[in-house]
C-alpha cells in the first residue's frame, strides 16, 4: 500500500506537472551553486552551535546538559 502511494507520487513528480489545491503548476529544474549552498550550510551550523551554547551552556548538571543538547538534534 505504501509502495503504491510512493510510486504514484514518483510518477506525478516525473511527469513535470503538479497540482496545488487543484491548480496545475509546472515544476522546473533549477541549477544550484554548490559553493553558495555549502557556505549557507556552514553558516547555519555556526549559528546553530551558538544557539545551543547560549541555551545549554549555563546548565551545570551533566545529564540535563546532555538532554538540552540532544533536544537541538546534536
Amino acid at each position: 500500500m505504501v509502495l503504491a502511494g510512493a510510486a504514484m507520487i514518483g510518477i506525478a513528480l516525473l511527469s513535470g506537472r503538479a497540482r496545488a489545491q487543484g491548480t496545475p503548476q509546472t515544476i522546473e529544474l533549477v541549477k544550484v551553486d554548490v559553493q553558495k549552498l555549502a557556505a549557507g550550510y556552514r553558516a547555519s551550523k555556526v549559528i546553530g552551535s551558538s544557539v545551543v551554547s547560549k541555551e545549554c551552556g549555563p546548565i551545570n548538571d551533566p545529564q540535563l546538559h546532555a538532554s538540552c543538547v540532544a533536544s537541538f538534534g546534536k
